[in-house]
């Protein structure tokens, strides 16, 4: 049981798999495999044996770790979308930006809030121009098929004809539809 972290788990002549706070890896008896850290991210987890004792083989070699092609995480899938997000406000790209906002979503502004059409309509026309967004922090915790992620930033737009910049702390959340992020 991954307790804490994201980590790699491999068997013998399959794909790595990226592993999470909270997943459990069931290996079984006479299944050869290896388990540990990714290159960003400490793991740490809890092991139960049988009363078969482990047979350990050979260590995988710094060359082996270093010529994975594991797949992104679904946290670095989400902080990549995100920042492609902010880079489709700043470009007023609406189009993009439909297919990622679920038609019911919420947006929640200091001035209010309001509904996916508004949103898009107000970034199209520049009623607010999100012109840049510097990410400080962020972070994100994946709960089943939603995902929250947390960004300190300070965003550079024009509103109402003037430019302004102001830090934030803003909130994002995705749910997996069909196999799709949506927020």
């Amino acid at each position: 049981m991954i307790t804490n972290g994201i980590g790699y788990y491999q068997e013998k002549g399959k794909e790595v798999q990226v592993i999470h706070a909270g997943d459990v890896v069931k290996c079984l008896p006479n299944v050869e495999h290896w388990h540990g850290a990714t290159p960003n991210s400490p793991v740490t987890y809890l092991a139960i044996s049988g009363k078969t004792p482990t047979v350990w083989t050979n260590e995988l070699t710094q060359a082996e770790y270093d010529a994975i092609k594991a797949p992104n995480s679904v946290n670095e899938e989400l902080l990549k979308l995100s920042k492609d997000k902010w880079q489709w406000m700043a470009d007023k790209d609406t189009e993009k930006l439909g297919q990622l906002f679920h038609k019911d979503a919420q947006y929640v502004h200091m001035g209010g809030s309001w509904g996916t059409e508004r949103e898009l309509d107000i970034i199209k026309s520049g009623g607010i121009w999100y012109k840049k967004a510097t990410v400080h922090e962020a972070s994100v915790e994946v709960l089943g098929d939603t995902a929250v992620l947390l960004s300190n930033i300070t965003l550079l737009a024009e509103v109402g004809g003037k430019e302004v910049s102001n830090p934030f702390v803003v909130t994002e959340v995705y749910k997996k539809i069909g196999g799709v992020g949506n927020c």
